[in-house]
Parts: C-alpha cells; sequence; structure tokens
C-alpha cells in the first residue's frame, strides 16, 4: 500500500504513512472533482460553490474543511502589523535608505 520497504519502521509508524497518504490522495481527488463540479454547476440551484470535503470520505472530512477567517490575537495581529504600515516614512527618507 506505500510503496516502501516495512522492515525499518514499527507498525504505528507505517498506520501513520498510510493515513498521511491516504488524505493526501483523497484531497487531490477532491481538488479535481470540486473543481469540475464548480465549472458545471448551475449557480441558481447551488448557490455555495463545492469544497473538497464535499468528495471526500466522512472520517477524512475534518482534514479538509475550510476556516471561516482569521482568529484576531495579539499574535496575529503583530504578525499583520508591518502589511499595513503607512508609506509616509518611506517617502521622508533618501532613495538609498528604501527598503
Amino acid at each position: 500500500m506505500l510503496g516502501i520497504d516495512p522492515s525499518p519502521y514499527t507498525l504505528r509508524e507505517m498506520m501513520w504513512m498510510l493515513k498521511g497518504r491516504r488524505i493526501h490522495d483523497w484531497g487531490q481527488t477532491g481538488s479535481i472533482v470540486a473543481i469540475i463540479a464548480n465549472a458545471n454547476r448551475n449557480p441558481k440551484r447551488r448557490r455555495a460553490p463545492y469544497q473538497i470535503a464535499d468528495f471526500v470520505p466522512s472520517d477524512l472530512r475534518r482534514y479538509f474543511r475550510q476556516p471561516r477567517g482569521l482568529r484576531m490575537t495579539r499574535g496575529t495581529l503583530h504578525a499583520m502589523k508591518g502589511m499595513f504600515k503607512s508609506g509616509r516614512k518611506a517617502k521622508d527618507q533618501p532613495d538609498g535608505e528604501r527598503r
């Protein structure tokens, strides 16, 4: 199933690898099927686009659900701070010192 020599691995490690491969393979299949379904979707009959989770087995759906946004914490706000800096300071600097 995995296509590797099982002798250096424990049963637990091989089960982890099998689960990872299964998630990977179903993710690829679900992506392709979701793209085809969305290309042929009638927006009047189905308003929401298809997601990958709509086409994978039920025990794997939790790995393919889309997050509904970013949780705002101090850490995420600090990480995003650089994205929203004002451009005024860069204009006041000489040409050689711009980032």
